[in-house]
């Protein structure tokens, strides 16, 4: 029997490797404190990760239609989160959901801005308007789109979207939201 030769396993240390290792353990270290000091759990953790990654997968059917019809998850998942962890964590939902789906839909930067700022006020609104509605989330839902779109759709009339497509979607967008929401985001908040 031969005798095996031993190799010694050696990383290449080179810049890019050390600035990639650095922003992995900054990143885990902010992770961990979070999870520390605001006592969620690295179920809640999860979730969130989840609903941001499911948010943005949820509009890559998008990429092959013509127009947007604003059919999402991205804002029940926004509303949730803002409900269930409050209203920091459902902007960085709602914000990260869409900013992330930006690159595989056909979104200008401006628009995706404009929309992430827009998500941004939905999560800070939610908690808000879902205590002044007594917790009936179908109004909260109507409510909190009708904002976003009368936001959003401000911007786009003049960053050259029609009339006609930003009254298209508001209306798809409203309807379909209230029926999301009322279905699965009640099933996500354990109503």
């Amino acid at each position: 029997m031969a005798k095996a030769k031993r190799y010694k396993a050696q990383l290449p240390l080179t810049k890019d490797t050390l600035k990639y290792l650095a922003v992995t353990v900054a990143a885990l270290i902010f992770i961990a404190y979070i999870i520390t000091t605001t006592r969620f759990t690295l179920r809640d953790f999860g979730i969130v990760v989840g609903f941001i990654l499911i948010g943005a997968a949820a509009r890559f059917p998008e990429r092959f239609m013509p127009v947007a019809l604003g059919i999402e998850l991205i804002s029940v998942f926004t509303i949730v989160s803002s409900i269930r962890y409050g209203s920091l964590v459902g902007a960085i939902v709602g914000a990260a959901a869409f900013t992330l789906s930006g690159y595989f839909t056909i979104e200008r930067p401006q628009d995706v801005l404009v929309a992430a700022l827009g998500f941004i006020g939905i999560a800070y609104f939610a908690p808000l308007s879902y205590a002044f509605f007594a917790q009936n989330l179908g109004l909260t839902a109507i409510a909190l789109t009708v904002g976003y779109d009368v936001f959003t759709g401000f911007f786009y009339f003049f960053m050259g979207y029609g009339i006609v497509s930003v009254v298209r979607f508001s209306v798809v967008h409203i309807i379909a939201n209230y029926l999301i929401i009322i279905y699965l985001g009640a099933k996500l908040l354990g109503i």
